[in-house]
């Protein structure tokens, strides 16, 4: 079998719920004629099932962009410094994954060992290259912490964290008794921002924050956190960067 032919054959597999509005445009799941989908969104729809068999990585990406109907733009020449072409095979097969974790499957299999890469999505698009050179970039963001504070006020004026995917984040990353105390019901919540911005450095990428050796900082004022440190990071805190489709 061709590879040309194991990639057509991959997209007769697909069946995904991700629908497209005319002008391609991704929308969520269900929502056909109303506002664009967030990438977020996007990301998070399921796709059934997907099977490659030795397929042109370059030829997967394209079929990638085409099936979110997100822009992806790939870094070549640093991938290509990785030792990572666009003929670089890929083989595997997969059902009921999202969007999200099979881009991570299929960059996964092109980097191989000691090359990991990455990618970030923002607005509509999606940027692949390897972690180091992604990591380069240290975007700022607000996040609205309120509903993790005890007895803090509430404003609508920034970006949330989820407290539920906070605590997942925290609890895969080994969050230690705290997160424990808060799956078991009895902890309300930190008292003070700075008990927060404690467990976030101690569970969330550790080493890449300026206290620990890194770049990173992390901020309180009133009830957010301003954070500036790598895009991974941000998508742990629980989002993307500039997570809307024209927004």
């Amino acid at each position: 079998m061709n590879r040309l032919t194991a990639v057509a054959i991959a997209i007769l597999f697909v069946q995904t719920v991700i629908a497209q509005d005319n002008q391609g445009s991704p929308q969520a799941p269900g929502t056909e004629g109303a506002r664009p989908a967030t990438v977020a969104q996007v990301l998070a729809a399921r796709v059934a099932e997907v099977s490659f068999l030795d397929a042109p990585f370059g030829q997967v990406v394209e079929w990638l962009a085409h099936l979110s109907g997100l822009n992806v733009w790939v870094r070549w020449q640093v991938l290509a410094a990785a030792g990572v072409e666009p003929d670089k095979p890929i083989s595997f097969s997969t059902r009921n994954l999202r969007l999200g974790q099979l881009i991570a499957m299929v960059l996964t299999e092109a980097g191989g060992p000691g090359v990991e890469l990455g990618f970030t999505a923002s607005g509509a698009q999606i940027v692949i290259s390897t972690r180091a050179d992604l990591d380069r970039d240290m975007p700022v963001r607000v996040y609205d912490v309120a509903d993790l504070l005890a007895g803090a006020a509430r404003f609508e004026d920034a970006p949330r964290i989820d407290p539920a995917q906070l605590l997942q984040q925290l609890g895969s990353s080994g969050g230690g008794s705290a997160v424990q105390q808060v799956q078991d019901g009895e902890w309300p919540g930190p008292t003070r921002i700075d008990d927060l911005i404690a467990v976030i450095q101690t569970t969330i990428e550790p080493d890449s924050w300026v206290e620990n050796g890194g770049r990173g900082s992390i901020s309180a004022w009133r009830d957010k956190i301003i954070v500036r440190n790598t895009h991974r990071v941000h998508r742990l805190l629980g989002g993307f960067l500039d997570d809307h489709v024209a927004e």
